[in-house]
């Protein structure tokens, strides 16, 4: 990867501004779709609107047809990535979660590194609440302690932008260095999903990499389930792998709790 994933993960996998587009191309991710069953091949399908020609997709395109598709729907978005040296010591591991429905939204951000940690933190973990009218963020500490930040407006500042609740961008960014093209349909738990891999795994614009594997499955509607990639790297001193995931869902069934710590904030800040 070209930054540690800790900055990739505060930076990349983030939004523009609120309620802004998704993102026509970024960095590199890794997916493990948790479906109920071993996907079966099925005959290829025809092309959807994701096509670019032939067999190839666009990536802008196939985020932004997810993002349509899931407007005005509730879902969970979690973007996991982690790179592990060759002995198994892992030398990041970072997990964003997003759950959101209707003006609600609560995201956590947790990243781990070793043996670079951060000066006086071991971990780097944040999290918003927010609605329509207000944002509360609340910042922890290896100490224990924990700085709370309410913003009135819905609209999170500082660190992090606002996570888009339907992955769309994450996805851009997992999947926007890559060149994809459709394989073929599988079925998962009865349901058809389009199965799109990388084209060429060889491409010479990632001489860092070897190994590359690029995977995503699509619903017929063109929600993406699942994305990943992962690769192996000699960026970080030593032989490592790479692998980031995106997944998505409870879709239509994720409701948005409320912590208690955003109750006491709000409470204590009338």
């Amino acid at each position: 990867m070209r930054l540690p994933l800790a900055v990739i993960a505060c930076l990349c996998l983030v939004t523009a501004g609120c309620g802004g587009p998704p993102a026509g191309s970024g960095g590199p991710s890794t997916v493990n779709p948790a479906l109920a069953e071993t996907p079966t091949a099925s005959p290829t399908p025809e092309h959807g609107s994701t096509a670019a020609g032939d067999d190839t997709v666009s990536v802008r395109t196939l985020a932004e047809t997810h993002a349509r598709a899931l407007e005005n729907r509730s879902m969970t978005v979690t973007v996991a990535s982690r790179t592990t040296y060759e002995n198994g010591t892992v030398r990041a591991d970072s997990v964003q979660r997003s759950v959101a429905a209707g003006d609600e939204q609560l995201y956590r951000l947790v990243t781990t590194e070793t043996p670079y940690r951060r000066v006086n933190a071991l971990t780097f973990n944040v999290s918003y609440w927010r609605n329509d009218t207000v944002s509360v963020e609340r910042q922890e500490y290896q100490n224990g302690s924990a700085v709370v930040t309410v913003v009135d407006g819905g609209c999170p500042v500082g660190r992090p932008p606002e996570f888009d609740p339907t992955g769309a961008r994450a996805l851009a960014e997992v999947l926007g260095e890559y060149a994809i093209e459709e394989d073929r349909v599988v079925v998962a738990g009865g349901e058809p999903l389009r199965r799109i891999v990388e084209s060429d795994a060889g491409q010479p614009n990632r001489p860092f990499r070897s190994n590359v594997r690029v995977e995503a499955l699509v619903t017929t509607e063109g929600v993406v389930r699942s994305a990943s990639v992962t690769y192996r790297t000699t960026r970080f001193r030593a032989p490592a792998t790479v692998r980031t995931t995106v997944t998505v869902t409870a879709i239509g069934n994720t409701s948005v709790p409320r912590p208690e710590w955003v109750n006491e904030t709000l409470a204590g800040d009338r």
